[in-house]
């Protein structure tokens, strides 16, 4: 590994030629068991100058055309420092895929292992790190570099992926012992839900390539407890261990605290359930079509043959043009002397010119605006199912209210549509989260009582309005505490503000440490004289219901100024009609 400085003057080759580079090293540890699995080694120039950061080292060597033979003598410069120390674990050196050719291009695996081991390192605890300034252009090349490093003893990682240069393809073809996630996924990934999904999907790529992922990035503790519980196995970040001169023995206290720890991370949820793009080929209904020159006598006739048909749909080639209604059809050829005046004459004149023509990868929020539609021939007619404008099939109105009514309640499983707090489903998957690492929580059950009076006496507005006051209150909850014993999942139900009986019940998590105290908003009157026990261990288990019990670790509920008493109901009409002086006297209350 030989490098050509050129002219020394310039300011990069001067601190090559010095040996003025210095080596830090930032651990990646294992989120299993806390241990550091290697450290990357890492350039820096002469403190207090301009060229201290690597990024500006990297823009000087391009602006003197001397990238190669920068990246060069920073291997050579990492190798040697590891050696020096004597440090025993892993050392990922950074190199891009250009450089890594120039390097070791027409070796063999014995030679490119002596190349190492002549700095006095094991080829075995070294990884190189393809890290693409550019896209590669020769990746045949490169997978045939790769094999003779595998064959030398040493690792490959492929860095940054997802951040457009490193390519799937890359990863497939290069089959990398580790792959590093851009730290753009990993971070906020505990706020973030479209990312967390997107680490999962990267985690089931790595388990089918066999590889090993390291998540960069990680600052807070939120995140790292995150990447934990997701089974995340590597991580980088200035949480973990900041890069240093010398190696660390191990991460950071902070770090190690939260991977110690038996809290579980409450994984962030989508505002609504993932809606299915395409449309199930289920749902189309296979009727062969008709010529333009279809007569009457020709449909009603396959009508009768086919009773499950309600409609067929006239075509010129493969573009549909009308739609005929079974019922509109057989009705009209029902009528008096219409058989032996139009049965012959083609039925196109009868015919719905203008149907209505859904493309089969139309996503469900698209059909959802056919319901709401001006023209509404949909529901008795159905519609026509086309692909790239060619005839598919047809559908029925009645399918297509069940697909849509379909798709908002799985919606609603997973989001409220009022309040968007957790549903059902995200929070039955935490509960077996929580129950699979054998960590105590406690649920609490929260009960708006007298919902129904209100909603009568003030209106579904306002109920609706009291509906989003709770989600808003319990929201907030799961910051002020920790999340090892509960999950910061609430759900309530808007269909209650419409439903004619029952009151409205909302299911929230709250810390066993700190007593929720805006559960007691769910409630509007004090809790009944004879009350269950007080104690410390029923501090987070509310029911507020007319004859529930209430359990409290404090001597008094605390009340929300939310959360105020109803103004008692107008006065009933009198059953008789009221003499004049009664009316005056009424009004007279009315007006004070």
């Amino acid at each position: 590994m030989k490098f050509d400085l050129g002219d020394t003057s310039r300011p990069l080759a001067r601190l090559m030629l010095e040996r003025a580079l210095e080596i830090h090293f930032q651990p990646i540890v294992s989120l299993a068991d806390g241990r550091i699995h290697a450290h990357e080694a890492l350039v820096r120039g002469p403190r207090g100058t301009a060229l201290h950061g690597a990024e500006a080292l990297l823009a000087q060597a391009r602006q003197e055309e001397l990238l190669q033979e920068f990246e060069v003598a920073c291997v050579v410069l990492a190798l040697e420092r590891w050696a020096a120390m004597r440090q025993a674990g892993r050392l990922f050196i950074n190199i891009s895929a250009s450089a890594l050719v120039r390097c070791f291009a027409g070796r063999s695996a014995q030679d490119i292992a002596h190349s190492v081991q002549r700095w006095g390192v094991n080829p075995q605890s070294v990884a190189f790190e393809i890290t693409e300034h550019e896209r590669v252009a020769d990746i045949p090349l490169l997978v045939e570099i790769a094999d003779g490093v595998h064959g030398a003893g040493m690792s490959f990682v492929l860095d940054d992926f997802g951040d457009g240069r490193s390519s799937l393809r890359l990863w497939s073809e290069l089959n990398p012992d580790v792959v590093k996630i851009d730290k753009y996924f990993s971070r906020d990934i505990a706020q973030n839900p479209k990312r967390l999904r997107t680490l999962r999907a990267l985690m089931q790529i790595a388990d089918t390539f066999g590889t090993m992922l390291v998540a960069e990035g990680v600052e807070t503790q939120e995140d790292l407890r995150a990447l934990r519980d997701l089974g995340c196995p590597l991580a980088q970040g200035y949480l973990l261990g900041r890069p240093a001169a010398s190696p660390r023995a191990a991460p950071e206290p902070e770090a190690l605290s939260v991977l110690g720890d038996r809290q579980i991370a409450v994984l962030p949820t989508e505002r609504t359930a993932p809606l299915p793009r395409r449309l199930s080929q289920a749902k189309i209904v296979e009727v062969p079509p008709v010529g333009l020159d279809a007569s009457n006598d020709q449909v009603v006739a396959m009508f009768t043959a086919h009773p499950e048909w309600h409609a067929i749909a006239l075509v010129d080639g493969e573009r549909p043009v009308a739609l005929v209604g079974r019922q509109q059809c057989l009705d009209r050829y029902a009528k008096l002397y219409f058989k032996e005046v139009c049965g012959r004459k083609p039925c196109l004149a009868f015919a719905n010119t203008e149907p209505t023509l859904v493309d089969v990868n139309a996503g469900i929020d698209e059909l959802a605006e056919l319901l709401t539609s001006p023209d509404q021939r949909y529901l008795s007619e159905g519609f026509v199912y086309v692909e790239n404008g060619r005839y598919r099939g047809l559908g029925t109105g009645q399918q297509l209210v069940r697909q849509v009514t379909e798709s908002r309640i799985e919606a609603a499983r997973h989001a409220n549509p009022l309040t968007f707090l957790p549903g059902n489903s995200p929070i039955s998957e935490h509960i077996e989260r929580l129950q699979a690492a054998g960590a105590s929580f406690v649920a609490c059950y929260a009960d708006l009582a007298q919902f129904k009076p209100f909603n009568d006496h003030y209106g579904y507005w306002c109920g609706d309005r009291m509906i989003k006051l709770l989600a808003a209150t319990i929201q907030p909850m799961p910051t002020r505490g920790a999340t090892s014993s509960a999950t910061s999942a609430a759900t309530t139900s808007s269909s209650c503000s419409r439903a004619p009986t029952g009151a409205h019940a909302a299911s929230a998590w709250w810390p066993i440490s700190t007593p929720p105290r805006s559960a007691c908003t769910t409630r509007t009157r004090r809790p009944p004289a004879a009350s269950a026990p007080r104690t410390a261990t029923a501090s987070n288990v509310f029911s507020a219901s007319s004859r529930s019990t209430w359990a409290s670790s404090r001597s008094r509920p605390a009340r929300c100024s939310a959360a105020r008493p109803m103004s008692p109901a107008p006065r009933r009409a009198p059953s008789r009609p009221p003499s004049r002086r009664v009316c005056r006297s009424t009004c007279k209350a009315w007006r004070r």
